[in-house]
């Protein structure tokens, strides 16, 4: 599953997060699924113009880890 969140201010951006994470969770829950926090990661991506922002997604106590860059497949 991909989701994209775009957003040029900071605040925006947690709450659309916040929101998704949400959303997907009881997505899962309503097809007697789980989402396994382990495999699940976020890719972040800025422009040169923009700062980078540390964003530590931590859901319902479960922490989303960051990933430096995607992987290729060869």
């Amino acid at each position: 599953m991909l989701l994209v969140v775009t957003s040029p201010n900071l605040e925006n951006y947690e709450k659309q997060i916040n929101k998704i994470c949400k959303d997907t969770n009881y997505w899962f829950k309503l097809n007697q699924l789980v989402l396994n926090y382990n495999k699940t990661h976020y890719l972040q991506f800025n422009t040169k113009n923009c700062r980078e922002y540390v964003l530590k997604l931590n859901f319902q106590g479960n922490y989303v880890k960051s990933l430096p860059h995607a992987k290729s497949q060869v």
